[in-house]
């Protein structure tokens, strides 16, 4: 494992150019945002099926955890961040290693000379080692990045199991893997614009708003910015239509600008939208997003049981993590819910004092999941939605499946949790153009539904009742920000299908992402 340690500390420093801005002076001009870093390490010794025991964090895992820090710094610093400390232990550790590597200069600003700043936002970084004898370790590693400001919460869990023997081409691609992770992480909580200078023949020079760190193999997206306008069930919408217009590649960084080579020609326009990666859907100003807090499950004093309870945890977060019309909200009242549903002895337990503090926290609704049980690797809970607002349950699922198949199934059922309205603009032969108003996908070659809000009659009431039926399936053939252009695969209710030119202006339509159901999977849902 010291062949682990070294090989980490190596790649750490060497493959991401950092580039700055600077102001007329040369100061350099961070993006606006400091980050406080904590980083935790935990360790369990697996003897078997349901024999996991908590262990002493030993040498490798304290060189773990300051190797770590030393990484999310560096990419941190690099991406324009400024790095506020706040893990004292862990920053000790960082500072000993950097004087012994004589490496002071490539972390430029390390946490003791910003403290002065307060942050903007908390990253925390929590590791945890399981131990399979002499055989292998997996390690797991969670970053969860929080803004002081909003509680809105990125967070995302990784795994890798590495042999006790393993080679060192194996454990260069696990830590490859790791960094593009973190760096990937970072370019989506704190995205990287630029303004075009000026064009030359292939090449477009550009200027950054913000320091930001640039890989050579990294892509610069330009694209075409438009507003436009459409109703939803009578209610005019503002859309932003992005299209891509060219991709710059071949990087290089000079004197504070950014020059790269274009793959079509582009000419200077003010509704140009220039980003490091391509755009995302949190950059989009027009969409809307659904505020949601997750009380996931808590200890119960058995380890093998607190290792399944954490491994749903952790594929609710992953899945919130790539579902993109979600605004996780980390509430400072989570501690103190559930302290209390440990002292109710139940974890459903959501009455009206906890919808209180819930909505205290900026959330529409709850992610709940309660009931837990298991058989061996063979996992029971239940997760519900409840709409903070009515306090009611508007969505709830029985899940029964393995332990290593919680990811799969945990994204199936988080997929039918919200769908999103939508504008429906061109509707030409096989195509249709829609606008959602929540983001759902930007993946070419996505499967969806579109959904219709049909008007029915009820037959003893004789009042007007709403359905929502499935009228078509599609594919995502181009996407274009808030402009998805979809190929009709299949007509599911002529009818009301060839009726929506007629419709559209009035009555609801929404788009839901088909993600299929996975295999063999048993499961009870209502």
């Amino acid at each position: 494992m010291k062949k682990l340690v070294f090989l980490l500390f190596i790649l750490t420093c060497f493959d991401v150019f950092g580039q700055t801005a600077t102001d007329k002076n040369g100061n350099k001009i961070y993006n606006g945002n400091s980050v406080a870093i904590f980083t935790h390490v935990a360790k369990y010794a697996v003897g078997g099926l349901m024999d996991i025991r908590e262990a002493i964090p030993g040498e490798l895992e304290s060189e773990l955890q300051t190797a770590f820090n030393v990484m999310v710094t560096s990419v941190a610093q690099n991406h324009g961040l400024q790095v506020v400390n706040r893990d004292n232990e862990a920053f000790i550790k960082t500072q000993k290693w950097l004087q012994e590597t004589k490496s002071e200069d490539y972390i430029d600003g390390l946490s003791v000379r910003a403290k002065s700043i307060g942050a903007t936002h908390i990253l925390l970084q929590d590791l945890t080692v399981y131990t399979y004898g002499n055989a292998y370790i997996v390690l797991e590693v969670m970053n969860n990045i929080i803004s002081v400001q909003t509680n809105i919460s990125k967070r995302n869990i990784r795994r890798y199991r590495i042999s006790i023997n393993a080679s060192s081409d194996e454990i260069s691609d696990i830590i490859t893997q790791e960094k593009s992770a973190v760096r990937n992480y970072f370019m989506n909580a704190f995205p990287a614009f630029f303004v075009l200078y000026k064009t030359s023949r292939n090449t477009a020079f550009l200027y950054p708003t913000s320091a930001f760190g640039v890989d050579t193999k990294d892509k610069v997206f330009f694209y075409y910015w438009e507003n436009v306008q459409f109703p939803v069930q009578g209610q005019n919408y503002n859309f932003s239509k992005m299209e891509q217009i060219s991709i710059g590649t071949e990087p290089e960084a000079v004197n504070g600008s950014l020059h790269v080579k274009l793959d079509k020609k582009l000419s200077a326009s003010d509704n140009l939208v220039i980003k490091l990666g391509d755009i995302l859907h949190s950059e989009i100003t027009t969409y809307a997003h659904v505020p949601l807090s997750f009380s996931g499950f808590i200890s119960s004093g058995n380890a093998y049981e607190d290792y399944c309870r954490k491994q749903i945890n952790n594929a609710v977060y992953n899945a919130l993590y790539d579902y993109a019309c979600v605004n996780l909200i980390e509430s400072e009242n989570l501690a103190v819910i559930k302290a209390e549903r440990n002292l109710q002895k139940t974890e459903d337990f959501i009455d009206g004092s906890v919808i209180e503090q819930f909505k205290a926290s900026g959330a529409r609704y709850i992610l709940n999941t309660s009931e837990f049980s298991n058989d061996q690797d063979i996992v029971r809970f239940k997760m519900s939605v409840v709409d903070i607002s009515a306090g009611t349950v508007v969505k709830e699922f029985l899940i029964n499946c393995h332990i290593s198949r919680l990811d799969e199934v945990v994204k199936y059922y988080i997929n039918q949790i919200f769908v999103a309205p939508i504008a429906i603009g061109k509707v030409a032969g096989k195509q249709i153009n829609v606008y959602p108003v929540l983001p759902i996908a930007s993946s070419e070659g996505e499967s969806f539904s579109i959904l219709y809000n049909k008007s029915i009659v009820d037959p003893i009431s004789g009042k007007n009742i709403y359905s929502r039926i499935e009228i078509a399936k599609c594919t995502l053939s181009k996407w274009n920000g808030q402009e998805y252009v979809l190929t009709i695969d299949e007509v599911l209710s002529k009818d009301d299908f060839s009726a929506i030119a007629d419709t559209k202006s009035t009555d609801l339509f929404y788009l839901m992402k088909n993600v299929p159901e996975p295999e063999n999977m048993n499961n009870i849902s209502k």
